[in-house]
């Protein structure tokens, strides 16, 4: 929330599973830190949001369809949402009991599409869009020394929008 604010976006909004997170918070950040069950709703007004992120969530969901209905319903028609969802070769994949829904790409695409998003998965590296064929092999590359840096697949990254007809 803090990094979003510092760079200028006026308002935002966090929102924790954890009650203790949200009652210890630093006093810049209570009342912009609220509790919720994710899976049940987010106090959220529809299509009030030009962005949502959700990190390290979605490898603890039984099912991501709920979530990400309401991701959809506090989206604008512009806005986006980014997610970190744990990669299924990742050392941390099953390290943790509570990741229960550690899947493939094929399985995220499937679920993302299902719930009417238009997805890219994108990398850490790229910090530039790619044109042309130069571009692209400069960001193959970024996305190689990527995997090569921590030795281990990459957590996904997604890019979420509503499709039109969704």
């Amino acid at each position: 929330m803090e990094a979003f604010r510092s760079q200028g976006v006026r308002s935002v909004v966090g929102v924790d599973i954890s009650m203790y997170a949200v009652s210890e918070s630093e006093d810049e950040i209570r009342g912009r830190l609220i509790v919720a069950d994710v899976q049940a709703g987010l106090p959220l007004y529809s299509a009030t949001c030009d962005l949502v992120t959700a990190l390290d969530l979605f490898e603890h969901l039984t099912d991501p369809r709920p979530v990400l209905k309401e991701i959809r319903r506090v989206l604008t028609d512009t806005g986006m949402a980014y997610l970190k969802i744990c990669h299924p070769r990742h050392p941390n994949a099953l390290r943790d009991p509570t990741h229960i829904n550690v899947r493939p790409l094929s399985y995220w695409k499937q679920k993302f599409e299902q719930e009417g998003f238009a997805w890219q998965r994108i990398y850490e590296a790229e910090f530039a869009q790619a044109k042309g064929v130069v571009e692209r092999l400069k960001a193959l590359v970024r996305r190689l020394r990527e995997w090569a840096v921590i030795g281990t697949p990459a957590d996904y990254k997604f890019i979420l929008r509503k499709q039109a007809n969704g």
